[in-house]
């Protein structure tokens, strides 16, 4: 680790090893999306290993991260899975002649979201799935969550009772069958999302695959693992 401070103040650290655990800012992460950091600093690492949980390590993995001491400037980690690169990305409110664009941008892309989902949210009812997330987030000390766009692609529904009920219910005893053997595949999955305080908001969701398509939108309770249909 070598940190030295730079002409304007702001404190520049660099990080280079083989292994550094971050889950306990992980799990703060999910639980806290403002910041209480208020120091001017420019971090870099270069490491081996990086956990993100016990069960979710990156190899090889870079991180950056900008802070002018009122708002995050940028942040960024990337690194490799066994099933391909890992990348989170926010962009901090981009100054121009007139003050600042307002909000803030995040960029998420994984390479197995199922993994992800049962590590990081205790979600089990997909396997596979490349995700790909594009949102905002609002100006510094405003409140408000993460809305954007998510697609997820190639991935598989499984262990969910309540669904396969619903296709039987609906005379698609065959799909029906089918989920509860192996589960039903989907090409493609693509939705408007919000998410604060643990609410997981969706709307106009479009799921394709082989043997059925569906639309959708209500709320999941990521704490209490919930759906609730709109009010």
């Amino acid at each position: 680790i070598r940190a030295k401070p730079n002409q304007n103040g702001t404190l520049a650290i660099s990080i280079d090893g083989a292994y550094l655990s971050i889950a306990s800012c992980v799990k703060q992460a999910f639980k806290a999306q403002s910041s209480t950091f208020s120091a001017p600093i420019d971090l870099t690492a270069n490491l081996s290993f990086l956990s993100l949980d016990e069960n979710y390590v990156l190899q090889n993995a870079q991180a950056a991260f900008s802070h002018s001491g009122a708002d995050i400037k940028r942040a960024e980690l990337r690194g490799n899975t066994s099933d391909g690169t890992f990348l989170a990305e926010m962009i901090g409110e981009e100054k121009t002649a007139n003050g600042t664009t307002g909000t803030r941008r995040i960029k998420v892309e994984i390479p197995n979201a199922a993994r992800a989902g049962l590590v990081f949210f205790g979600l089990s009812n997909i396997e596979g799935g490349a995700l790909s997330l594009s949102g905002t987030l609002p100006p510094t000390g405003q409140t408000g969550g993460l809305q954007g766009d998510l697609a997820l692609s190639e991935f598989t529904l499984v262990r969910a009772p309540a669904f396969a009920q619903v296709l039987s219910l609906a005379s698609l005893t065959g799909l029906a069958d089918t989920f509860g053997g192996g589960g039903l595949k989907f090409e493609s999955l693509q939705t408007q999302f919000s998410y604060e305080n643990g609410l997981l908001k969706i709307r106009d969701g479009r799921a394709a695959g082989p043997a059925l398509g569906l639309t959708g939108e209500g709320n999941i309770n990521i704490s209490s693992k919930s759906m609730h249909k709109m009010p």
